[in-house]
């Protein structure tokens, strides 16, 4: 509960942030779908600026790290928004009996 305390510490002010988890188990270059990704950068710098607390990457495999270090520059300072955390990580930013079934 403290991360997500933390990710939202604006919440006090009546700003309400994002904490964005991706599940990257299985990512593979024949199942990455940039379209998506694409949406999902317009839509948070476009329509929600400044409401990315924090950006969960669950689990990222090798195979993400290239593309990612490429888009990485594209994201600026939002990128400092980003953490690579494991599934026991990923835990504690749920409240207990709301963690998913993918990450028990």
């Amino acid at each position: 509960m403290y991360h997500i305390e933390r990710a939202i510490g604006a919440r006090a002010e009546g700003v309400d942030n994002v904490v964005g988890i991706f599940d990257l188990r299985g990512f593979g270059p024949r199942n990455a779908d940039f379209r998506f990704v694409r949406f999902l950068m317009q839509a948070f710098f476009y329509y929600y600026p400044k409401r990315a607390g924090e950006i969960l990457m669950v689990d990222a495999p090798w195979a993400f790290m290239p593309p990612f270090e490429l888009v990485k520059p594209l994201l600026g300072k939002y990128s400092q928004l980003i953490r690579f955390v494991s599934v026991a990580e990923a835990r504690e930013y749920f409240e207990p009996g709301c963690v998913p079934a993918e990450f028990l």
